[in-house]
This record gives C-alpha cells, sequence and structure tokens, in this order.
C-alpha cells in the first residue's frame, strides 16, 4: 500500500525523521519527492545514510519533484532530513514499506 507523508521544518535541522524506521527486515521505498522553500537558499538532504542520500541545492522559494521511483532505504532506517539554512522548507513523499 502506497503511504503519504508531509513534514515541514521552519529553522535548520539535523537529523531529523522524516519517516520512522521500520522494524527489523523490513525498509522504505520512496516513490515520489517533493521539496518547497520559503525565502532563504538552502541545501536539503534527505537520505537513510551517508551513503545512501540525497542533496539538493535549492534557491529561495524554490523546490523539487522528484520522481524517485524505487529508491530503497537502508534496512530498518529512518528516511531523515537535513537543512543547511532557516526559512520553511516543506517535504512530501509518497512511498512503501516493503520486505528488505
Amino acid at each position: 500500500m502506497q503511504l503519504h507523508e508531509v513534514s515541514g521544518a521552519l529553522g535548520i535541522v539535523t537529523g531529523q525523521a522524516l519517516i520512522a524506521a521500520p522494524q527489523a527486515g523490513w525498509r522504505i521505498r520512496v516513490i515520489n519527492l517533493t521539496i518547497s522553500l520559503g525565502a532563504t537558499a538552502a541545501t536539503v538532504t534527505i537520505g537513510f545514510s551517508t551513503a545512501n542520500q540525497r542533496v539538493y541545492q535549492l534557491g529561495a522559494n524554490g523546490g523539487v519533484d522528484a520522481e524517485l521511483m524505487g529508491w530503497e532505504g537502508d534496512t530498518a532506517t529512518a528516511l531523515s532530513i537535513t537543512t543547511s539554512a532557516n526559512g520553511p522548507c516543506q517535504v512530501t513523499v509518497d512511498y512503501t514499506i516493503e520486505k528488505a
């Protein structure tokens, strides 16, 4: 079953979980990811680990809509976000939880 999560951050965040880690033996599979920024440019890093992440350099009032069909997370690991600048950042994720 496809799931949907919308999360917002107002300031600089480091490793804030967007989607909680599934139980052992399961992983998150990202289908679609949308990021919207407010009035401050920022680097937005979304990922499961340093080896399994996506980094977006976005301008003020910028955004990205990335179809990531099949981006498999690390087993039993949360999907997290880190931002480099203050300002509103909204992230929308469509995903499934599957057997690893």
